[in-house]
């Protein structure tokens, strides 16, 4: 499943309104459940690191609605692996020093 632009678009929306707005919260809910599908695999994660979208979902913490914060806490979990992972390969692989006991 490819991760549109449109998807992560619909992030972008004012939190206060998806409370007085149930159009615009079911459509931010669906673009975070297609997100949530996209980012099982490490190709999505990093399509939408680079297209800032957990930034957005980030706003979308604050949101009480629990259909909506099940699909975004499980994005951010995602791409939080993805995170840890790459961190952890820049500093521990074969090439790099640092983060090297020897290199402290």
């Amino acid at each position: 499943m490819p991760l549109t632009a449109l998807q992560v678009a619909l992030l972008r929306t004012d939190p206060n309104m998806l409370l007085a707005d149930h159009q615009q919260a079911s459509a931010v809910e669906g673009a975070s459940q297609a997100l949530w599908a996209c980012t099982v695999s490490r190709s999505g994660r990093l399509a939408l690191l680079r297209a800032g979208g957990l930034e957005l979902l980030g706003s979308l913490l604050f949101v009480s609605r629990q259909s909506l914060l099940v699909p975004v806490v499980g994005v951010i979990h995602q791409c939080i692996t993805e995170i840890k992972t790459r961190h952890w390969k820049k500093c521990y692989s074969p090439r790099s020093t640092a983060g090297h006991p020897a290199s402290l």
